[in-house]
């Protein structure tokens, strides 16, 4: 947040706006502009002023570094990475589609709120799925709390309050409603995204 949020923004900035896909911003119904940029000079801006995150991040792609990073606030509780294709079903009013990885989490109380893992913990739960006998520990949002997942079981411990709660594994995620359909921010951005996937390649 204030005066460092706003360094990290303008190096961001400095190191995208040559590389903005279609070398511009997208207007979107005349009220927004969408900026479409590569991950690669948006990691870059912050590996130089944060670091790497995590032991196996500096060998980890752009867009997966951009995922590692994510902080949950007020307006985005997660993030997940989808193909352009699979996103693009949007347009055509698709809301529900299929992320790279499915998302982890857990539920609240009584099956409360789902509360979504990060990129990371979602890969390893996933990764673990198959062995009945694998736990994987999770920081809790305050790093000073530690839980142990059980994937073949879905249940997420809690070793000091001595409680369990529920896991979810979802392989469809939901798309908010302002991008999905032709009027949607998908729509108005769908032929500049299918343009740069075709000429960046699988």
């Amino acid at each position: 947040h204030g005066a460092e949020a706003r360094q990290v923004a303008s190096v961001m900035w400095h190191r995208a706006e040559l590389e903005l896909v279609g070398r511009q911003p997208v207007a979107h119904r005349c009220r927004h502009l969408i900026y479409i940029c590569p991950a690669e000079p948006l990691a870059a801006a912050l590996d130089e002023k944060g670091g790497y995150v995590g032991e196996q991040s500096s060998s980890a792609s752009a867009i997966d570094r951009l995922a590692l990073r994510f902080k949950e606030n007020g307006e985005v509780s997660s993030v997940a990475l989808v193909a352009v294709d699979e996103l693009l079903r949007g347009v055509e009013g698709h809301r529900d589609v299929a992320p790279l990885t499915p998302v982890w989490g857990w539920y609240g109380k009584r099956w409360g709120t789902p509360r979504p893992y990060d990129a990371c913990t979602s890969a390893a739960l996933e990764h673990s799925l198959g062995d009945p006998a694998a736990e994987v520990v999770v920081s809790g949002k305050d790093s000073n709390s530690n839980y142990i997942v059980e994937p073949s079981r879905f249940r997420q411990w809690d070793l000091e309050k001595r409680s369990q709660r529920n896991v979810f594994r979802w392989e469809q995620i939901r798309l908010r409603s302002a991008l999905v359909g032709r009027q949607g921010s998908l729509g108005t951005v769908a032929s500049t995204l299918q343009e740069w996937s075709s000429a960046v390649g699988p």
